[in-house]
């Protein structure tokens, strides 16, 4: 199933799920089904298809609660929170993920609580509560250097940027931009540079600073160029902008 999901295939994905889960079923392995549930709700998570992941993933936290599994619950409670975020069920989201930032502290799992804590960031963004936001976000962040996860650094200095321009406070924005692309060039992460040197644009536009913007909107439509990125039309667009800007200046 996850190798015809990883295809596109999403069809075939499904129904070798559904196989494994009508085995596990039949044998009576309840991690099994959960697994196999999980593996369901993020099949129609990722094609939007909101209520379909909502009852899979249900279903399969159900089952974990029920074995003691302390860590699958944690995953599972962040995954149903997605489900729900995106159906506007913000309130129901941060009670999932608050309880699966409870379980990922419960049971020692630094990865999970940074994730758990990186979610609530975006649902606290989402209802307006930037201070929330970014507090969870500087908590995600300091838990990085423990779990080893770059990308993840890399993501969250990313929206500590955005959240912190939000709230009015563009030399944060400036450096957390600036600190993300240092990561995301370490690990070589060149579609994360291209995003966070777009943002960086963008904000160095809108201060004014147009020599910077200018820099850092041309490195990120030649990593576009080089790798074919699909926002490579909006990235020209912003560069072109900008350019016309300083001819006017």
């Amino acid at each position: 199933g996850t190798t015809y999901q990883a295809l596109g295939d999403w069809r075939r994905a499904l129904a070798y799920f559904q196989q494994a889960l009508a085995r596990h079923q039949a044998t009576g392995d309840r991690a099994g089904q959960a697994t196999a549930l999980a593996n369901i709700g993020g099949l129609h998570l990722e094609r939007d298809a909101l209520a379909e992941a909502r009852v899979a993933y249900e279903q399969a936290l159900a089952l974990v609660q029920a074995s003691g599994d302390r860590d699958s619950e944690a995953t599972l409670l962040n995954n149903l929170a997605a489900v729900l975020r995106a159906q506007g069920e913000l309130d129901r989201a941060a009670e999932h993920l608050a309880t699966a930032l409870a379980t990922a502290r419960e049971v020692g799992n630094r990865e999970m609580e940074a994730t758990a804590l990186s979610n609530l960031a975006a649902t606290r963004f989402d209802r307006g509560d930037l201070p929330g936001a970014r507090a969870a976000l500087e908590a995600a962040l300091a838990l990085r250097p423990e779990t080893g996860d770059l990308l993840a650094a890399g993501a969250t200095l990313n929206n500590l940027a955005a959240v912190s321009s939000a709230q009015g406070d563009p030399a944060a924005a400036v450096d957390y931009y600036e600190r993300a692309l240092a990561v995301r060039r370490q690990i070589e992460d060149v579609a994360g540079q291209a995003h966070t040197l777009y943002n960086l644009g963008i904000l160095c536009t809108d201060l004014g600073d147009f020599s910077r913007a200018e820099i850092a909107l041309a490195e990120a439509v030649t990593l576009d160029e080089q790798c074919d990125l699909p926002q490579i039309s909006r990235d020209r667009k912003a560069l072109l902008e900008i350019r016309s800007r300083r001819k006017r200046t």
